[in-house]
C-alpha cells in the first residue's frame, strides 16, 4: 500500500492522515471515501495536521467534486482565494525583481516553490507558500545586494552571513540566498547547481529557473533536512510532479549534485521512493549503488575508490574510517567545505538515524560501526 511506503521511508516524516492526503494528491482516482470523511471533520474542526491543510487545495483542484459539507466547501475556497493572491503576489514580484537584478549584473535563480508553482502545478491557488527564495548565481554579499533590493523596493526583516529575509509590497516575503543552503557554503557547488539555468516561460511570468535536474535535487534535499519532528512530505508531491512534467530528466545529473553535496545516501532513497511511487524502473546508477551496498566493506571501497564515487554515510565510523582510508562523512565535508566548519552533527543532520536504520538495519551504535566496517548486511526491499 501506497501510504505504508511513505510511512517506513526513512526520508518522509508524515502522520498517517498527512501520507493519506498525499497519495490522494497523486492518485486522486484511487481516494478512500472514509479519508473525505476524516478530511471534512478536521477541516471543520480545525484539527487538520500542518501537510494535509497545505496540499488541500492542490487535492481539491486535481478532485473538485470530494463530497464534503458546505462548512468544508466555505473553508477550502477561503484558502484557495487567499493561497492564489499571495501566489499571484509573489509570481509578479519576484519576476520584476529576478529582471531587474539582471539588468544590474546581479543574476539570480528562483527556488523551490515559485518555479515549481507556475510550471509544473496546475494553477496558482495550488500550492500555498510563506515566501519565494532567490539564489544569487554569482554569490553576492549582503552589502553588494542590499542597496539594489533596497531600491527595488524591498525592506529587509533579517541579515544573516548566507541568507537574509526581505519584506515587499502587499506583505510579498523573499529569502535570498548566497548558497542553496547554509550547511552548504562552498562557490565550487554554487556554480555547478546554477550552472544550466535558463529563463523560463511559465504559466504566468517569466522565472530565471536552475535545470529540472538541479531543481529536482534541491526539492529532494530541502526535504530530507527536515527534522524527524517535523513533517515534510509535500516534497514528495513536489517531485513527483516535476517528474511528471520532465519525463527525460537526466538521473545521472541528479546523481552527480548530490554527490557533490555529499548527500548521496538520502537522495538516493529519495529517487527510490519516487520511483516506486510512480511506478518507474530504478535508475540504473542507483540500482548499481544498490547492488554495491550489498558487498563487504572491502569490495565497496576498492570499487567505490576507483571510481572515484566514494563517500561514507557513516559518522560513527569517522575515526576507524580515516584510518583504513575510508573517507568519513567528516573527512569529505573539510575537503569540500573548509570555509564552513564544523561539519553538521547527528543532531544537525536530521532524519540521519531513520538513514542508519534503513541502511545499517539498526540505530544501535555499536551494532551499526560492526556493520559498516564488515559489511555483509542486506537493504529491506
Amino acid at each position: 500500500m501506497k501510504t505504508d511506503l511513505l510511512l517506513e521511508s526513512p526520508v518522509v516524516h508524515a502522520s498517517r492522515l498527512e501520507a493519506e492526503v498525499l497519495c490522494a494528491c497523486l492518485f486522486p482516482e484511487q481516494i478512500d471515501p472514509s479519508l473525505i470523511a476524516r478530511l471534512d471533520q478536521g477541516i471543520v474542526n480545525d484539527t487538520l495536521p500542518s501537510e494535509a491543510w497545505r496540499q488541500l487545495p492542490y487535492l481539491c483542484t486535481v478532485a473538485p467534486d470530494l463530497p464534503f459539507s458546505a462548512q468544508a466547501r466555505r473553508t477550502i475556497a477561503s484558502m484557495q482565494r487567499h493561497t492564489l493572491a499571495r501566489s499571484l503576489v509573489h509570481l509578479t514580484l519576484v519576476s520584476r525583481t529576478a529582471e531587474a537584478l539582471h539588468d544590474r549584473g546581479m543574476p539570480v535563480v528562483t527556488l523551490k516553490g515559485l518555479p515549481l508553482l507556475d510550471t509544473v502545478y496546475p494553477g496558482a491557488s495550488t500550492r500555498p507558500a510563506a515566501d519565494a527564495d532567490l539564489l544569487f548565481i554569482n554569490g553576492e554579499t549582503f552589502a553588494e545586494y542590499a542597496p539594489a533590493l533596497e531600491e527595488l523596493g524591498w525592506s529587509c526583516r533579517n541579515e544573516g552571513t548566507t541568507t537574509s529575509q526581505w519584506r515587499g509590497s502587499s506583505g510579498a516575503e523573499i529569502d535570498v540566498h548566497r548558497f542553496i543552503r547554509d550547511w552548504f557554503c562552498s562557490s565550487m557547488l554554487r556554480a555547478d547547481f546554477v550552472r544550466d539555468w535558463r529563463w523560463v516561460e511559465g504559466q504566468r511570468v517569466r522565472l530565471p529557473v536552475p535545470s529540472a535536474e538541479a531543481l529536482m535535487m534541491h526539492v529532494m534535499l530541502h526535504g530530507t533536512l527536515y527534522s524527524p519532528s517535523d513533517t515534510n512530505s509535500r516534497w514528495v508531491l513536489d517531485a513527483a510532479l516535476l517528474l511528471r512534467h520532465t519525463p527525460d530528466l537526466d538521473w545521472q545529473r541528479v546523481f552527480e549534485l548530490a554527490a557533490a553535496h555529499a548527500w548521496l545516501a538520502p537522495i538516493a532513497d529519495c529517487i527510490e521512493l519516487l520511483c516506486t511511487l510512480e511506478q518507474r524502473p530504478l535508475p540504473e546508477r542507483l540500482a548499481e549503488l544498490r547492488a554495491q551496498e550489498r558487498l563487504p566493506l572491502h569490495a565497496r571501497l576498492a570499487r567505490a575508490r576507483w571510481l572515484g564515487t566514494w563517500a561514507s554515510r557513516s559518522l560513527l565510523a569517522h575515526r576507524v574510517g580515516n584510518a583504513i582510508g575510508v573517507r568519513s562523512f567528516d573527512y569529505s565535508w573539510g575537503l569540500q567545505f573548509p570555509e564552513h566548519s564544523p561539519p553538521p552533527g547527528p543532531s544537525g543532520q536530521p532524519g540521519y538515524l531513520g538513514h542508519l536504520e534503513r541502511h545499517l538495519e539498526t540505530t544501535n551504535p555499536a551494532v551499526g560501526l560492526v556493520r559498516f566496517l564488515f559489511g555483509g548486511r542486506r537493504l529491506r526491499s
